[in-house]
């Protein structure tokens, strides 16, 4: 992918991709036609919990490109060395730690559906901010903000998309929903950075060769960040509307630590209750 996104069409990049595609076809029916599949695709992707993993792959798409161009943009951009943009990164850390901390308080206060909603539209502003950043400051001036709203909106969208993927799982499943999550998140963050690469070098390119060097660079980064809190603002009305189709949030599906009951419990819970 990262290839198609430097020259477009070529072999190179299109066997691999025909390639990859068609492996997954033959596993996706070969795991159909078994009595106990590896992965049991209607019972971990319907419903809400399919939606949830969908979830987690932009979630996992949006951390893996985030810090990786937030960096970039720290050094390249703002001029700050390596160990100075680590550093700068930190607060945007703890808030992420603050948002998974605080998620099950959310959650009693305005429900499980609202905190979901809550924590994407915080990390949405924050990308978008980032994206009309003007990159003629230092971090604290033109960073420090949009990385907390960031960093606070990952904590709560992660808590709650894994309970959502997890919670309500048949217990012979809870391994399987685990290992999906994580599946999910890891593919998201790689075809997602191969993806935002090819996205931040084709503008870059096509900026005016006048241009110097670095705002060539600005322009593509601010688009990577622009073009990350669009997907995210996406997903959020992706998951109002199954709500609202429902008539339910997630809290129907499970309980998560800490959270009001729900209608079932998650495999976990349940066998804890039955010891």
């Amino acid at each position: 992918m990262t290839e198609a996104g430097r020259s477009g069409g070529t072999p190179a990049a299109l066997v691999p991709l025909g390639t990859g595609a068609l492996l997954l076809a033959m596993f996706a029916a070969a795991e159909r036609r078994r009595n106990r599949p590896l992965l049991p695709l209607r019972r971990l992707t319907s419903g809400i919990a399919g939606f949830a993993n969908l979830g987690t792959a932009v979630m996992g798409m949006v951390v893996t490109g985030m810090f990786f161009f937030l960096s970039l943009y720290q050094q390249q951009i703002l001029g700050d060395g390596p160990r100075a943009a680590a550093l700068c990164q930190i607060p945007l850390s703890v808030a992420g730690a603050l948002g998974c901390t605080l998620t099950p308080r959310i959650v009693r206060r305005t429900g499980p559906r609202t905190a979901l909603e809550l924590g994407l539209v915080l990390l949405a502003v924050g990308l978008l901010w980032l994206g009309r950043a003007p990159g003629e400051g230092t971090f604290v001036q033109e960073a420090l903000a949009p990385s907390l709203l960031i960093g606070a909106g990952m904590g709560i969208s992660f808590v709650r998309l894994t309970h959502m993927a997890t919670a309500g799982i048949p217990s012979e499943d809870s391994g399987r929903a685990s290992g999906l999550v994580t599946t999910a998140r890891m593919t998201g963050g790689l075809f997602g950075l191969a993806l935002l690469t090819g996205l931040a070098a084709s503008t870059t390119s096509g900026v005016d060769p006048l241009t110097s060097e670095v705002r060539a660079l600005h322009e593509g980064y601010r688009a990577t960040f622009s073009v990350l809190g669009l997907i995210v603002f996406a997903t959020a009305l992706l998951f109002l509307g199954v709500f609202s189709r429902s008539g339910r949030g997630p809290k129907s599906s499970g309980s998560g630590p800490g959270e009001p009951n729900g209608t079932a419990e998650g495999p976990l819970l349940q066998r804890a209750r039955a010891r």
